[in-house]
């Protein structure tokens, strides 16, 4: 036992170290068209931080802090420093100065030291201990098969409906549709793509439910196999959005692997999933024939979450809050909110004469458009405040609307860091409404054999 532990420390530096080493060199490597000092300096210590809070300052297997530090050193760190030395410009928009990209960057980086000043504040003075490792309640043989059995009939019964959504086009459980999945890719228009979106969720829900009430070791016997199939089934990697692949499958690579974990296996997987998977996944999109690998990631149009904010910084952009109403009141239709706000994108392409506008706009930089730099502070005070609050104040190994939210976030905390606002609560609607009817499902089987 100790020798693994050695190892697991001594593997833990070794990754630190190749990875600190790759981030000073990788930026100098390779056809660089313009160098500036100040920007290379910057942005090399954001990555750094990140790569220091990764390994030292955060001790737990994973967290909500990690995904944010990972979603830091690619984003705001090795990214914009790339596309600065070769000159990127994203849907020929206006090129940015250096300047606007040292601003930008500076202010990333105020965000990030406040942000990791707050968590490690809420963490050491409200509650230092965190009960991941509490355990739950052992179950019966019984009780385990009668929780099996309503957790299959759900993810079937949610399977069924996805198929009937989707008019039973079974080439759509492997892929999507072209342009992905809208409310004109399934039946009943916009209450039909409502409904899909809460379906795809329940199979998941009923998986980690399960696995977390039994409060054991998870084998691969047939009901672990059955309900990972329904899964699949209903949320095939390849058919749904990259942002919830790591959403829907870190749970499960979790709750199966949970003896191998280790923090820095956490990291390696987001690693895998960055470099590997999701360029890959991009390729089965419908009209993308690339598969954009190393430096070419970071000078793709999929990184674009920097620049975005830099070009709402340099012009100002603020929309003093009906920005933010749009984006949480998206599901009114124009015919009755005529004069709607468009999502943050439309403004940005406008300003900067993009020729595209669903692109990405970080979560501070959406903070930025709808109250300035208050916005800008308020994000940040508030993810820190929310990844504490799951990170330290929720039993990971306990079913729970705060362990169902843990665990979601893992993955769609990356995706919600990257934007944009109006798609992110798109998706939080709907894995909040399928938990409300999943966990409803629950007390009305409950009141059942209680008195039936």
């Amino acid at each position: 036992m100790k020798f693994v532990l050695k190892f697991k420390k001594k593997y833990h530096s070794i990754f630190f170290w190749i990875l600190f080493v790759m981030t000073i060199v990788f930026p100098l490597v390779g056809d660089i068209r313009r160098f500036d000092l100040n920007n290379y300096f910057l942005f090399t210590l954001i990555s750094c931080f990140s790569l220091v809070n990764l390994f030292f300052l955060d001790s737990t297997i994973f967290s909500l802090n990690k995904t944010f530090h990972i979603f830091y050193y690619f984003f705001f760190g090795l990214a914009p420093l790339l596309q600065y030395q070769n000159v990127v410009v994203f849907f020929e928009a206006k090129p940015l100065v250096k300047e606007a990209y040292f601003d930008a960057g500076l202010w990333l980086l105020i965000a990030q030291l406040l942000y990791i000043f707050l968590y490690t504040f809420w963490s050491k003075n409200f509650n230092t201990n965190s009960i991941f490792e509490k355990k739950g309640v052992l179950t019966n043989q019984d009780a385990e098969k009668d929780r099996f059995r309503l957790c299959l009939i759900i993810s079937i019964i949610a399977f069924l409906f996805f198929l009937y959504l989707i008019d039973f086009k079974m080439r759509f459980i492997i892929s999507s549709p072209y342009l992905g999945w809208q409310k004109h890719s399934v039946k009943h228009g916009l209450l039909g793509y409502a409904c899909f979106l809460v379906v795809r969720v329940l199979p998941i829900i009923s998986y980690l439910y399960f696995h977390l009430k039994n409060a054991k070791e998870i084998k691969w016997n047939t009901y672990n196999l059955s309900l990972l199939v329904l899964v699949s089934l209903t949320s095939f990697p390849t058919s749904i959005p990259r942002s919830l692949i790591a959403t829907f499958y870190i749970p499960i690579i979790y709750l199966n692997f949970k003896k191998y974990f280790s923090s820095t296996f956490y990291v390696l997987i987001y690693f895998v999933g960055f470099f590997i998977i999701f360029p890959i996944a991009n390729y089965f999109r419908n009209g993308v024939s690339t598969i954009d690998l190393g430096v070419k990631l970071f000078l793709s149009a999929h990184m674009d979450a920097f620049v975005n904010w830099a070009t709402i910084l340099h012009y100002k952009i603020n929309t003093t809050g009906q920005q933010l109403l749009g984006s949480i009141f998206f599901f009114i239709p124009n015919h009755i909110w005529k004069n709607r706000p468009l999502p943050t994108g439309h403004i940005l392409s406008e300003v900067s004469h993009q020729t595209y506008d669903n692109v990405a706009i970080p979560l501070f930089a959406e903070g930025y458009v709808n109250f300035g730099f208050f916005g800008f502070f308020l994000t940040v005070i508030l993810i820190s405040i929310f990844n504490y609050w799951l990170d330290f104040k929720c039993e990971k190994n306990k079913f729970s609307f705060k362990s169902f939210l843990f665990y979601f976030f893992l993955g769609f905390e990356f995706y919600l860091m990257r934007g944009d606002l109006y798609s992110s609560l798109k998706f939080i609607y709907s894995f909040i409404t399928a938990f409300i009817v999943f966990w409803t499902i629950i007390r009305i089987n409950n009141f059942r054999k209680k008195f039936f």
